[in-house]
Formats: C-alpha cells, structure tokens, sequence
C-alpha cells in the first residue's frame, strides 16, 4: 500500500504528499505515520478558514441561495465530538453558521450525551438539518464484523436525527454482497430506516472503469442506490478531494 511506502523524509506538510495509486483514498487523514503532518488549529481559526473558503463567505450563496453543506470526515469524525462541537458554536458565534451538516462515519462511535444533548438543541432550536452517513466496514476493509457492525450505535444516531444513509463500499464479490445484506438485516432490525447507497471500491479513475459499471447492475438488481465516487472521475485519487 502506498500510504506504508511513502517516503517522508522531504515532508513537511500534508499538502506535499503525493497521490497515492493503491490503497484507502483518505488513509494521509488516517494512518499514524503522518499524525505529525495534520494541521492543529484553534475552532475559530478553522471557522473563519472555513467561511474564507465559502463563495461570499456564506454557507447559503450569495447568487444562487443553494445552501453547503458542511460536512465532517476522517478518519472518524465520532472520536472528535468535542472538536465538532466547538467549531459549530465558532461558525454560530461568527454569525455564519450552516443549515446543512453531515457527519461521515464508520458507527462504531458511541454517541455522548453531551454530544446528544447538542444534536437536540442543534435540530430543534436552531433548526438545522444534521444527517448521518453511515458507512459500516465491510469485507472490502479487512476489518472483524464483530468490531464494525454496531447496530445499536447506529440506532442511537437515528434517534437523535432521522436523517441518514447507509452506504457500502463493495467490490462486486458475491461475498461482499452478502455482508451487505447481513449488515442491512441487522440495522433494520434496530429500527434503522436509513436508505441504504451503494459505492464502488477504487481511489482511481481506472479503478472505477474497470468495476463501477458492474457494481451498478448489481446495486440495481438489489434494489439499492448508486453512490458513484465522482470525486475520483473529476480528481483522481489526490488530497483534499
């Protein structure tokens, strides 16, 4: 994998990685041996780079009114709830605060009860839209089922907000699809109703030509959703995408 290859000795900064050919697309967010590298800021200095990014500064544009989302990824972004916490009351404190947040996760994370007791303010004072996408591990990441599929964790997701997915990566192995449909099972059994997406496995645009097509068939047949990795077909497999 290349992430375990890379030579670090020249690098300083996440941004002088090189695109990796093999592997997890996000492993540079994940894998120890570039902890050094992740920049560490304070919440408003990571609100106000987020509002700088923003056109207009806004999360609503300012010419089309569409609304960003703001999503929250990882590696795990449930092993942070105090970080998140933080830079959503930065954003509101600035006066520029999202009506669209998304969290990426494995749900294997328990949620806090501070962190519950916030989503309730977050959705019923303030009336934002918090939506859950839930991404379980399996065979496709070599992780234990018995440490990714967390059914009642989930379920604690869904009763703080009911907005949601589940969404699989699958390689097209018969194998793999029937983790998914053990997995689902399991969810649905804990009162999960999320819509279950399915996304091809593969960081390049050659990954995808070779498996996307199929895997699409599959999903159609089972009566699923595409989620097609667009960022691949636009950026490859580069940082930040």
């Amino acid at each position: 994998m290349d992430y375990k290859d890379t030579d670090l000795a020249e690098i300083t900064t996440m941004g002088d990685l090189p695109v990796f050919q093999r592997g997890c697309d996000s492993s540079y967010s994940w894998a120890k041996r570039f902890r050094h590298l992740a920049p560490k800021e304070t919440p408003a200095i990571i609100a106000k780079r987020l509002r700088d990014f923003l056109p207009g500064g806004v999360f609503r544009h300012p010419t089309s009114a569409q609304d960003a989302h703001l999503a929250f990824t990882g590696g795990e972004p449930m092993m942070q709830q105090p970080a998140i916490m933080a830079v959503l009351d930065a954003l509101r404190g600035g006066g520029n605060s999202p009506n669209r947040i998304t969290i990426e996760t494995n749900g294997t994370r328990p949620l806090s009860k501070a962190f519950d007791a916030y989503l309730t303010r977050i959705l019923m004072d303030l009336g934002k839209e918090w939506f859950w996408s839930v991404s379980p591990k399996i065979r496709t990441s070599g992780e234990a089922w018995a440490d990714t599929i967390k059914p009642e964790i989930v379920g604690d997701y869904a009763n703080a907000s009911s907005q949601g997915q589940l969404k699989y990566v699958v390689d097209g192995d018969d194998r793999t699809w029937d983790d998914v449909e053990r997995a689902t099972v399991l969810y649905r059994e804990a009162g999960i109703t999320f819509p279950v997406f399915i996304m091809p496995v593969g960081g390049r645009v050659e990954d995808q030509q070779r498996t996307a097509a199929k895997i699409a068939e599959q999903t159609i047949q089972r009566g699923y959703n595409l989620a097609p990795r667009v960022h691949c077909y636009l950026f490859g497999n580069a940082l930040g995408t």
